[in-house]
């Protein structure tokens, strides 16, 4: 388990380890450009064994020696088994050998329509073109899209 073999981070190796978090920053970049979701990714996904988690929502942020225990201390349970069996809000289960990793299939255009929806919420009619492209960015998907989604809120 990574969170065993990964190494902590120490003050005296933040300054020297900032390139690294810009190429993280540039993975979830690229995965946006190529797939049209992505927020995050830890440092063992690019291959350094380093307890680092990059976000990249409105802001870019950096998670440096990442623990649960928030989710512990209001209630989740936190455990190793089949994270098929994980109950939204009640617990977290880490999946206790790789055989139970799975890729689930997802619609993106569903996602997508989602993601436009809540981002407009009640402002329909006060979008602007800035707005339009930014969701057109967003989502990696096209104008035409864009607009057709909103039109049918």
């Amino acid at each position: 388990s990574c969170v065993l073999a990964c190494e902590r981070i120490t003050k005296e190796e933040l300054e020297q380890l900032r390139p690294m978090f810009e190429d993280m920053f540039d993975c979830i970049r690229g995965i946006r450009r190529d797939y049209g979701f992505g927020r995050a990714i830890a440092a063992p996904q690019i291959g350094v064994h380093k307890r680092v988690i990059c976000m990249l929502t409105d802001r870019p942020h950096v998670i440096i020696n990442p623990q649960l225990s928030f989710a512990r201390q209001n209630g989740i349970d936190i455990h190793f088994g089949d994270p098929a069996d994980e109950v939204p809000g009640k617990s977290i289960i880490l999946p206790a050998h790789p055989s139970l990793i799975q890729v689930t299939d997802v619609d993106l255009d569903r996602v997508r329509r989602s993601h436009i929806k809540n981002a407009v919420g009640t402002h329909k009619d006060e979008l602007t073109q800035q707005d339009i492209q930014y969701l057109v960015d967003e989502t990696n998907s096209s104008e035409e899209f864009v607009r057709g989604v909103i039109a049918s809120l």
